[in-house]
C-alpha cells in the first residue's frame, strides 16, 4: 500500500469510527483538500486493491476486515 493509499484509508476509517457513517466521496475531498474526482481516483484504487467496497448507493463506502 502506498502512503496515498494508507492515507486516504484511514481517513475513511476515523470518519466512520467518529459519525458512525461512511463519507460521502466529496467529504473525502474535502478532508483531503483534493477535488472530487481525485478523492474517488484514490477509493478506487483501494477498491481495486481490496481495501474498501464502493457502492452505487449513498454513504456507500465499507471498509473490508
Amino acid at each position: 500500500m502506498t502512503d496515498k493509499q494508507s492515507f486516504y484509508l484511514e481517513l475513511v476509517c476515523d470518519f466512520i469510527r467518529r459519525n458512525n457513517q461512511a463519507p460521502f466521496v466529496s467529504e473525502v475531498a474535502s478532508i483531503a483538500g483534493v477535488s472530487k474526482y481525485t478523492a474517488l481516483y484514490h477509493l478506487k484504487r483501494l477498491r481495486a486493491k481490496g481495501y474498501i467496497d464502493i457502492s452505487g448507493e449513498r454513504r456507500g463506502i465499507t471498509i473490508k476486515e
